[in-house]
């Protein structure tokens, strides 16, 4: 058993320390090898190494109210002298890696628990500072791009203990920066690099190399040079054209973007990017026509295991899940993030979006939580939630904190984890109060001083529609109104039934609001409060539950109507829930032309949006897997804890996957030829389930597998 310790932390003793690397070293000497159990924490990132082999890496990105430390376990050590290496990368106020908390220090703490052995950090460690490799900022905002000599420059530095941490009781009362902060156990499972790159050459001249990874990727980049030669190492989405981009594996154009430098020094250097770069192309350029030895790289994704699995007669729709499930995991690490390329930032809509998929994809819901939990501590004091956090800059976009609700809605769908979702009622009532607060006097949501970005839209203005100050914002007060709605189910399956009642009376009387000042009667539509027309009030009034029945089916007809502002790629995900919720599914086969046009233009990613996009790798447009999975194969909850089977043909002759459940997994296997449905199901038993046929007939069984034969297609 792991004697009680009380290791101290390290940190330079001198002032603020200087932004860059900073490598902690501790020699030991062990009678014996034996199995070891690490547990370490450091800021603002680290790498562990015992004995030269890699081990792990670190923190986990949280709220910077607390801060999580790592537990692995190694056979590294080794029976004599073992050299212990922690390299710290430590950030205070560049302008880059935003999702990382700062330190005025560099901070390590360490134990690493041997057989009878318990190696701590204390002052017998040692430390130094790497003078010539500098962090290079960028306009991206993702982790610091590096300058390394292989002759690296040390500068020793003096170490100070600091108050004592208790792994044990998880309790780290140091006054840290500007304020102490709570220390737990990870909540994620740990990320190492995984699968090799698969590089092929482009072109190769006489001081340059060109390589395709075969599609875009997010890995660790490992880049051997000879002695004395000086490379500068550039990271592509794709080739760029002066004319604008082209295909996506059109080699004709130039490889321009970020890159690294490096100097290899007197002796052959192997550099390995410190944070995970995001690329399908990479140009490595030198002074020295021989100077590369070797590339390798290993991909870094959150260790999602593949349990969803689709495939269908229509390849253009396995080519579309595949295309969505990469550009999921590139876009997840330890948080969800809009694009690894450039933010990496975990924004609250496309955290909605990815979770959705995510979850059916390898029915993972840690990572899930993390990020509802994250979004609750970026809380402002007017009730609303920072757009995307952990940042170290606020940015609001009002909107989103519906998005918000709608993500802890689908997380108790999945999981119906009652405790999570009462714990975060707070936060939606705050959500909710600052739209109440915020009404004009015909009680509706106006423009905010805040950015009101709803789609990135053709004509709209940084994604805003073209609503003046004053006028009613339609989407937005659909929005809230299916906040209310929504917030008045979880609140009364939380057993909160006043509250659910509250919110029922506002939701009516925005709803009434709504009707007379926004509602279009001649043309059946909700206009956009300045006289235009959009997909989006269309999408929202049916979710929000403004229209329903035949109602909300003849609005859903009219999104096709040329004279309306039509919605992108991420809007499009909710697009299919409207038609999926007022029984308009087979509409959804017109909207998949997005998606086939990126493929037209060989993407192994999505693009953030169809006009001119600036990302080339955004999971907020990963619909397609959603939709194969909820709808293609038809697997879906409901109220009652039924798993219902509800396939959509969508003019496929067969489809057949499964689909992870909080009850287990179910196998779905149909086809439809010649007018005639068949379905086998392998589903968990004692767990109720109903198939319901395209042709609308529904069938309730218990037993783990059920076949259904001559039922027509519908």
């Amino acid at each position: 058993m792991t004697p009680y310790i009380t290791p101290k932390y390290l940190k330079p003793d001198r002032g603020r320390s200087e932004e860059g690397v900073y490598i902690f070293t501790k020699t030991v000497h062990l009678c014996e090898a034996s199995p070891a159990k690490v547990e370490i924490y450091a800021s603002t990132r680290y790498k562990l190494y015992i004995n030269g082999t890699y081990v792990c890496e670190g923190p986990c990105r949280t709220p910077f109210s607390e801060r999580r430390f790592d537990t692995v376990e190694t056979n590294a050590f080794a029976e004599g002298e073992n050299q212990i290496k922690v390299v710290v990368v430590h950030l205070a106020e560049i302008q880059v890696a935003t999702t990382f908390a700062r330190a005025e220090k560099p901070v390590l703490l360490m134990r690493a628990t041997c057989g009878e052995n318990v190696i701590e950090t204390d002052a017998s460690w040692q430390c130094d500072f790497v003078k010539n490799h500098r962090l290079m900022g960028s306009d991206t905002y993702v982790f610091p791009y590096e300058d390394v000599c292989g002759d690296a420059e040390y500068a020793p530095v003096p170490l100070e203990e600091n108050k004592e941490f208790d792994f044990d009781a998880g309790v780290y009362t140091a006054n840290y920066g500007s304020a102490p902060f709570r220390m737990k156990p990870r909540e994620l499972p740990m990320i190492y690099p995984g699968e090799d790159v698969d590089f092929s050459v482009v072109r190769r001249g006489e001081n340059y190399v060109e390589l395709d990874a075969g599609l875009y990727v997010t890995a660790h980049v490992k880049i051997t040079l000879r002695a004395g030669t000086k490379a500068k190492i550039t990271y592509a989405e794709c080739y760029t054209f002066p004319d604008g981009k082209r295909l996506r594996d059109d080699t004709s154009g130039k490889i321009e973007g970020v890159f690294d430098t490096v100097s290899a020094g007197k002796e052959d250097f192997t550099f390995e990017s410190f944070w995970f770069r995001a690329f399908r192309y990479i140009r490595i350029d030198t002074d020295n026509s021989d100077g590369v030895i070797s590339v390798t790289a290993n991909r870094f994704n959150y260790p999602a295991a593949a349990v969803g699995t689709f495939t269908c007669s229509d390849k253009a729709f396995d080519r579309m899940n595949d295309i969505s499930i990469n550009t999921l995991l590139c876009c997840t690490t330890d948080i969800f993030v809009d694009c690894p390329y450039y933010e990496q930032q975990q924004y609250i809509m496309d955290s909605a979006v990815e979770a959705a998929v995510f979850m059916r994809y390898c029915g993972d819901h840690r990572i899930v939580r993390k990020s509802i939990n994250d979004f609750a501590a970026s809380r402002v004091p007017c009730g609303l939630l920072c757009a995307n956090y952990p940042c170290t800059m606020v940015q609001i976009i009002p909107g989103f904190s519906v998005f918000y609700i709608y993500m802890l809605s689908d997380y108790y769908e999945y999981t119906a984890d009652k405790e999570f979702v009462k714990a975060h009622l707070n936060v939606v009532d705050g959500i909710l109060s600052h739209f109440d607060g915020v009404k004009n006097a015909d009680g509706l949501i106006s423009l905010s001083d805040e950015w009101d970005f709803v789609d990135w839209v053709p004509g709209w203005e940084r994604g805003v529609p073209p609503v003046k100050h004053g006028s009613p914002n339609t989407i937005y007060s659909l929005y809230y109104a299916y906040g209310l709605k929504t917030a008045a189910y979880l609140a009364k399956e939380c057993g909160r039934d006043g509250l659910c009642m509250e919110y029922t009376a506002r939701y009516r009387e925005l709803l009434d609001a709504l009707c007379v000042k926004c509602l279009d009667k001649v043309r059946g539509m909700y206009h956009d409060g300045c006289g235009t027309f959009s997909a989006h009030t269309i999408i929202w009034a049916v979710l929000s539950g403004a229209v329903t029945g035949e109602e909300a089916r003849e609005m859903c007809k009219k999104l096709t109507l040329p004279d309306i502002y039509k919605s992108s790629y991420s809007m499009n995900f909710f697009l299919f829930r409207a038609l999926e919720k007022c029984g308009m599914y087979d509409m959804a086969q017109n909207y998949f032309d997005g998606w086939n046009k990126m493929m037209e233009l060989h993407c192994t990613t999505w693009c953030e949006n169809p006009d001119d996009p600036r990302s080339e790798c955004h999971a907020w447009s990963c619909a397609p897997a959603y939709e194969f999975s909820a709808n293609v194969l038809g697997v879906k909850y409901s109220s009652d804890d039924v798993i219902i089977i509800a396939p959509q043909t969508l003019g496929l002759e067969f489809a057949r996957g499964t689909v992870p459940t909080r009850h287990g997994n179910v196998e779905v296997n149909w086809t439809c030829r010649e007018g005639k449905f068949e379905i086998a199901v392998s589903s968990p038993d004692n767990v109720k389930k109903r198939l319901v046929m395209p042709d609308g007939t529904s069938h309730e069984f218990f037993d783990g597998e059920k076949i259904l034969n001559n039922a027509n297609c519908g």
